[in-house]
């Protein structure tokens, strides 16, 4: 598929092939083995894994745009370990917007990874073509997270109920 690697000064960056994505989903010793990485990013608890499943559904579906389904993970180099994802929701729409999620392992947040890994994905994805916005929904209470969005140049563009819409756009 692609050999496509982001890298930062503390983290290798990669998004998963669609069949990575499925051996995640089914069996984490063999996807371990298969990248020679530690898996230590968030518990695959049953919301994630539904999560994970469903985007796997969607990148058979649609392979050639498999890069705005999978999962991204973050991977600590010196360590080997994965500790965190992130991932977009879909390709672009007519708009140009895309929306990105993540998470990452509790041991490893405060520490700025995610914030660097979420810059760095996001940097790609403007440069893709037909890409003018990125969006993020944080919950109000979530503020480690909407730290991670401001350090990216996010801006939150709308107040819902209980969540907040962030936009990143190109142009900034």
């Amino acid at each position: 598929m692609t050999n496509l690697k982001l890298q930062t000064s503390r983290l290798i960056i990669i998004p998963l092939s669609i069949s990575e994505v499925g051996l995640l989903t089914e069996d984490i010793a063999a996807f371990e083995a298969k990248l020679d990485l530690t898996y230590n990013g968030e518990p695959l608890g049953s919301h994630l894994l539904e999560v994970m499943k469903w985007q796997y559904k969607k990148m058979q579906a649609e392979p050639e745009n498999y890069l705005w389904r999978t999962f991204w993970m973050f991977i600590l180099e010196n360590e080997k370990t994965i500790i965190g994802s992130a991932g977009f929701r879909g390709t672009p729409d007519s708009s140009g917007s895309v929306e990105i999620g993540y998470g990452i392992n509790e041991e490893y947040r405060n520490l700025g990874y995610t914030s660097e890994t979420i810059a760095s994905i996001c940097a790609w994805a403007i440069e893709q073509n037909g890409v003018n916005i990125i969006t993020a929904e944080t919950e109000k209470s979530h503020i480690a997270s909407q730290r991670v969005l401001e350090k990216c140049g996010f801006r939150v563009k709308k107040e819902k109920a209980e969540t907040f819409v962030w936009h990143l756009s190109a142009q900034n």
